[in-house]
């Protein structure tokens, strides 16, 4: 039994040593391959003669671990200089062009009964293409209450008041697309119609049925809510047609008439300045969004006076409110007289700093007006090169004012 052990350890040990012979002989051939036919790609001669190896794997290792040296002056080197951009300069902006609304204006007036009738409008267009002219004031809302447009007022439409057709809308666009200033004229509180159908917003005589003027026409009350909203919502109707400016006329309590006889009920007592003042405040609230601009037409009271209290106007509260004022001169030997009395007491009336842009006088034209009589009226009442000026004929129709 010890035989066999011994015998068996004789054999691995041979085994053993076989193996590693075998292992041996293998590296030795591969160290000869390697020797032979791969190190002398690796070999490199250095200047002095001498040889030395440059294996892959270990050129990484080197270039990995080296550092670089520090270089021989230590002091950074300033970073290179940038110029300082040069600022450009703010852009100066453009003026502002100044509104039409405070340039002076040569204005002819088209009531409403002729807005439809193509030969006077033609006649009034020629005027305005040949430059004699540059403004056309069409009468929007009439003292008998009637507008000149489709409105969609429930008030309108039950008083009748509302135009069927859109021609006075059409010629606003073609008159606008051509470069002219339109300026809408509405008769505020002097409306015959209105107060007839609806009852509960005229004037009333102190028998409870409404008052009449002296011209037998009515009145719009302007202490009542219904009149005033009204108004108002006709403004901004007209505001939305695109005019240029908005000319308020009448804006005022009834002055002429049996004054004695009208009641106003619980109002009697407010100040009717409140009420006047009240509405011009709306009106120019109303109309502010659209740019419109607003003016307003003076009575000769209170530009003389400053003040009309049986009207409601008071000038120093209501100049500040409009873009321009209007004032009636009769048109005689005697404008510039007239004219320069009323801008005297204006401006005494009102400092000039609160004056609105503009203050234009409204020259009554009848048939009877000679060419030469008109056009040296329009110089005395603030000339071409003045405030300017608005030409009123009942039919719209005016002599040559080509010089």
């Amino acid at each position: 039994m010890a035989h066999k052990q011994r015998y068996r350890g004789r054999g691995r040990v041979r085994r053993a040593l076989t193996a590693f012979w075998i292992i041996l002989g293998c590296l030795l051939a591969l160290a000869a391959v390697l020797f032979f036919f791969v190190l002398p790609n690796y070999m490199v001669y250095s200047a002095d003669g001498q040889f030395h190896l440059e294996l892959p794997i270990v050129e990484r290792w080197r270039s990995n671990t080296q550092t670089t040296p520090p270089p021989d002056d230590p002091t950074p080197e300033p970073p290179p200089a940038t110029e300082e951009p040069t600022p450009t300069p703010a852009p100066t902006p453009s003026p502002s062009p100044t509104p039409r609304s405070q340039l002076p204006i040569r204005a002819l007036y088209a009531p409403l009964s002729v807005l439809s009738d193509e030969g006077t409008m033609d006649a009034l267009r020629a005027v305005l293409a040949r430059g004699e002219a540059d403004a056309l004031v069409l009468e929007l809302k009439a003292e008998d209450g009637t507008l000149a447009f489709p409105s969609s007022l429930p008030p309108a439409i039950q008083a009748k008041v509302s135009a069927e057709s859109d021609d006075a809308v059409q010629l606003i666009r073609k008159l606008r697309a051509g470069g002219v200033y339109v300026v809408a004229r509405v008769s505020c509180f002097k409306d015959a119609r209105l107060p007839q159908q609806i009852q509960t917003v005229g004037v009333k005589h102190v028998s409870g049925v409404n008052w009449l003027d002296n011209k037998r026409e009515r009145w719009l009350d302007p202490y009542k809510e219904d009149a005033v909203n009204y108004l108002l919502d006709v403004l901004s109707e007209i505001a939305g047609l695109g005019v240029d400016e908005i000319l308020l006329d009448r804006v005022t309590f009834p002055t002429q008439g049996s004054l004695s006889s009208i009641s106003y009920g619980p109002s009697a007592n407010v100040p009717r300045y409140e009420a006047i003042e009240g509405f011009v405040k709306r009106a120019r609230s109303t109309v502010a969004s659209s740019g419109t601009a607003l003016s307003m037409v003076l009575s000769a009271e209170t530009c003389l006076n400053g003040a009309d209290e049986t009207g409601g106007q008071r000038l120093s509260a209501l100049a500040p409110n409009f873009d321009r004022l209007y004032i009636s001169v009769p048109l005689s030997d005697e404008t510039a007289d007239r004219f320069a009395e009323l801008t005297g007491h204006l401006g005494a009336s009102v400092p000039r700093t609160s004056w609105p842009a503009g203050l234009v006088p409204i020259l009554p034209v009848t048939g009877r007006t000679g060419p030469e009589d008109l056009r040296a009226a329009l110089n005395d009442a603030g000339g071409r090169q003045g405030m300017g000026w608005l030409l009123e004929n009942g039919k719209g129709e005016y002599p040559d004012l080509a010089e």
